[in-house]
């Protein structure tokens, strides 16, 4: 139940950061961008989506290299010890993943999709293709970190992050209740189904 190793580094005893500690009325926050890496995988297994989701050469290699090439987020770990109630690596999808801390912290998760971070790549995707936008949701292997962030300490938490060098954006909250809901520009909540990815 802890933040990832891999995504952090080794973090000092004590200031562990799990899963489980997140409140209704926490800022649910995530850096970098979110579906690269699982638009990447399909590229590979399906060459033929590049056409379908009309993506330049630049744009295809940037999708394979998120998949290829995780970059895990390492500057990120100061402000979690610091401000996060909880916090996990996005390895099985936002959606799926989002679950796993409402689960363990005992709340429920909103997240607006619009306000999920999106490449110029995955945005020119979701822009053609709606299954686009449930395999940027759902896909594994980001690597980007999600924090569950008190109101009081949100602008501090992303204001240490981007001094960082990297990027986070507010995409929803934590409320009572249990479960996770991504709602849609129109305000009702999308169709997910399972919503986590399962590697092999």
């Amino acid at each position: 139940l802890t933040v990832s190793i891999t995504a952090l580094g080794r973090l000092p005893e004590g200031s562990i950061v799990r899963r489980s500690g997140a409140k209704p009325g926490d800022r649910i926050f995530v850096t970098g961008t979110i579906g690269d890496a699982a638009l990447g995988l399909a590229l590979r297994q399906e060459p033929e989506s590049a056409d379908r989701w009309r993506l330049s050469p630049e744009a295809q290699a940037h999708l394979r290299d998120r998949y290829l090439l995780p970059q895990p987020r390492t500057g990120a770990a100061g402000a979690i010890r610091k401000h996060a109630h909880a916090a996990l690596d996005v390895s099985d999808g936002l959606f799926g993943d989002m679950g796993r801390m409402a689960k363990a912290s005992g709340v429920a998760i909103r997240i607006e999709a619009s306000r999920v971070p999106l490449s110029p790549a995955v945005a020119t995707a979701v822009a053609v293709d709606p299954e686009a936008l449930r395999l940027a949701l759902c896909g594994g292997d980001d690597y980007e970190i999600v924090a569950a962030v008190p109101p009081g300490d949100a602008e501090a938490f992303a204001r240490e992050i981007r001094a960082a060098g990297l990027t986070v954006e507010e995409i929803g909250v934590a409320e009572e209740g249990a479960g996770v809901r991504i709602d849609g520009r129109d305000g009702e909540p999308l169709d997910l189904g399972s919503g986590a990815f399962h590697h092999f």
